[in-house]
């Protein structure tokens, strides 16, 4: 299995198709059914062993789905990044998944997954920031997400256990920022300007919940 999966993230094409959950139950059940070797005890895996498990290679081919990217390429650079239909419900269905499973276990993202699931919300960064920043009554503008607050920064909370990880959701979140300040010019700075209010008010929320997830982590971990 982990050279199916393996083979799937080098064909970011192949694995939407066979992770699609219009046409298959495939994502459900590598998800919640499958039995990963070793899954009871990857967090006291030694990191060279969890990043050659099948379930790493499980997110990797999750990864190349949900982006139409190989895992090992850089996130994509225009932001904001717009993602077919079948990518966005693979990763709208898996952060939801993974959230739902958080609720009683903090650290319910196994190991193997972090580091895929971070270039996955980096990938997404401008639908995490209007989740994160904004109250919608909806789903997100860009790429059309249904996921709630509280699922998305579980998963967050549990990828950043991987310094990594959390690096690369915050720089993700930072582009966007940095990209947004862009559209104000001299004037919004020097006088009154609500759009660019509305917009630090925004990335101010994301940065605070990003603050408030490492913050726990270090808590749990120290």
């Amino acid at each position: 299995m982990g050279g199916l999966m393996e083979a799937m993230s080098r064909n970011p094409g192949a694995a939407e198709s066979y992770f699609d959950p219009h046409k298959n139950d495939n994502l459900d059940c590598f998800l919640k059914e499958r039995d990963w070797p070793g899954g009871n005890v990857e967090s006291e895996m030694p990191d060279d062993l969890v990043k050659s498990s099948a379930r790493a290679s499980f997110a990797d081919a999750l990864e190349a789905a949900s982006t139409g990217r190989l895992p090992d390429a850089p996130l994509h650079k225009e932001i904001p990044a717009h993602h077919s239909a079948v990518q966005a419900d693979i990763f709208e269905k898996t952060i939801n998944y993974y959230g739902e499973q958080s609720k009683d276990q903090q650290d319910a993202l196994p190991a193997a997954i972090r580091q895929s699931m971070s270039h996955m919300i980096g990938d997404y960064a401008s639908d995490v920031h209007q989740i994160l920043g904004k109250d919608l009554n909806g789903f997100t503008e860009f790429n059309h997400l249904d996921i709630d607050r509280e699922s998305l920064t579980r998963v967050m909370r549990g990828a950043a256990e991987d310094p990594k990880a959390f690096q690369t959701m915050h720089q993700s979140q930072s582009a966007v920022i940095a990209e947004g300040l862009q559209h104000f010019g001299k004037g919004s700075f020097e006088h009154p300007d609500p759009e660019l209010h509305a917009w630090v008010k925004q990335s101010s929320s994301v940065l605070g919940y990003m603050d408030g997830v490492r913050g726990d982590v270090i808590y749990d971990m120290g």
